[in-house]
């Protein structure tokens, strides 16, 4: 295959499904909170401070300081690599702030051993345009001559989570609640496009585009309970499925094929089906989890330890268009958005050492499964790569205040990634059977600080 299409090849598999390092698909990417991002989450059976509102509202009552506001930022550079049978490899290096977190407490008296907190947690966001175009030869099933290829992709993806919180205590027994509002807004284009111009004379043109974008605004809980005892202690989580409260949004789709034998008959077989749709009600579904952890002491090191496991969310419909009438097919053309996530299981380690009154060192391990199906199917859900992270770092205490910092790597990737080819509907001689099989190897590395006053 000359350079030109294998270059195309690659190119293509930009618009694949899978292709992208939006982390839409898991749920322990990122961490949350101070000294919980530098133990990578491992705090549900730990109270260790008002990240409890996001790991475990029931130790949120069992901290002993509660600062009144605490925030964090988190740098990352990732890395994504695709390897494909070809001499050609296509990276992408991005730098980017990852998602934050802003937590505080309200100071009333009179609550006594109750607490009430606020939360407002980015809990997933990812910014992408990637493209690509060739100019060169083309010589497959049957078309000799000169070529123009074609992709883009870019997505836009955000979910901001407000929480509020309530906690109370019985001597070493917490319980708490906390209700999210989550407002997710998520958009995306791919486009490809192929133009051959076979020096025998005629010509060929494939154009396969979709576009998409929706918010969803919608209501989940989640429920803890810690207790703490003898220098040890005990979280459980439950988290419902959510709410739906309201959102709506588009859906475009245009396949076009000329100059191509799609029906094999011998003779060109124009296609032409083309859809759009507005104001279509919206549905995002996130699935019920639970979650256990426990943290246990021994002189200056405590090892803290948890484990969420998420339930399945069956294949739904985010946008459920009108199905229409395919304009050169006269076939009806289902017309919708469709996604849902596998169970997965995820587990993390923890080791915290007190190096002085003013000083402590961490470091952990923890695991983040991909919970996208396996689907040739379109799906907006992107990420299919399992990924393990490790972190180190530290916390010093300046006078009431305590400055938080460390570094995290993570690195995960998946052999023959689905292209999503099938679900194009058209199979023309252009862009057919260019797909091979491709790996995929994805690093990140994360820098954090935070504070809390």
């Amino acid at each position: 295959m000359p350079i030109a299409t294998r270059r195309l090849v690659l190119a293509l598999l930009l618009a694949a499904p899978a292709a992208s390092t939006a982390q839409d698909a898991h749920y322990w990417t990122y961490q949350f909170g101070t000294r919980s991002n530098l133990l990578g989450g491992a705090v549900v059976g730990s109270a260790v401070d008002l990240s409890a509102t996001f790991y475990n509202p029931g130790a949120l009552s069992l901290v002993d300081e509660r600062p009144v506001i605490a925030s964090t930022k988190v740098f990352e550079l990732s890395d994504l690599t695709f390897a494909g049978e070809s001499d050609l490899n296509l990276n992408e290096l991005r730098f980017s702030e990852a998602p934050g977190f802003f937590v505080g407490t309200l100071p009333f008296a009179f609550l006594g051993s109750h607490v009430l907190s606020y939360s407002v947690i980015t809990r997933s966001q990812f910014k992408a345009r990637l493209d690509e175009t060739v100019v060169g030869v083309i010589d497959t099933l049957g078309l000799q001559g000169d070529f123009f290829g074609k992709v883009r992709f870019e997505r836009d993806m955000s979910e901001q989570w407000f929480g509020l919180s309530w906690s109370a205590r019985t001597g070493g027994f917490g319980i708490g609640v906390t209700q999210y509002l989550a407002h997710r807004s998520h958009r995306g284009t791919d486009v490809l496009f192929g133009e051959a111009f076979p020096a025998r004379g005629g010509g060929a043109i494939t154009l396969t585009e979709t576009d998409f974008s929706y918010r969803n605004n919608r209501m989940l809980w989640k429920f803890g309970a810690a207790f703490e005892w003898m220098g040890a202690s005990i979280g459980l989580t439950a988290t419902t499925p959510s709410v739906r409260l309201f959102g709506d949004g588009r859906l475009e789709l245009n396949r076009t094929v000329f100059g191509q034998d799609v029906t094999e008959d011998g003779v060109p077989d124009p296609f032409f089906v083309a859809g759009f749709g507005k104001n279509i009600p919206s549905a995002y579904k996130s699935p019920w989890a639970v979650a256990v952890g426990t943290a246990l002491g021994r002189g200056r090191t405590r090892l803290h330890l948890s484990a969420e496991y998420f339930g399945k969310v069956g294949e739904y419909k985010i946008l459920d268009a009108e199905d229409f009438i395919g304009q050169t097919t006269g076939d009806t053309v289902v017309f919708d958005l469709t996604t849902g996530l596998d169970p997965v299981l995820n587990v993390a380690v923890g080791l915290e050492h007190t190096l002085s009154d003013h000083f402590t060192g961490y470091a952990s391990f923890w695991t983040d499964a991909s919970a996208r199906p396996d689907t040739d199917r379109f799906d907006p859900a992107m990420s299919l790569w399992d990924i393990v992270f490790v972190s180190a770092g530290a916390a010093a205490k300046i006078g009431t205040s305590e400055l938080t910092f460390g570094l995290a790597f993570g690195f995960g990737g998946s052999d023959d990634v689905a292209d999503g080819s099938r679900d194009r509907a058209v199979d023309d001689e252009l862009v057919s059977g260019l797909f091979n099989g491709v790996d995929l190897d994805y690093r990140s590395l994360r820098f954090m600080i935070a504070f809390s006053i």
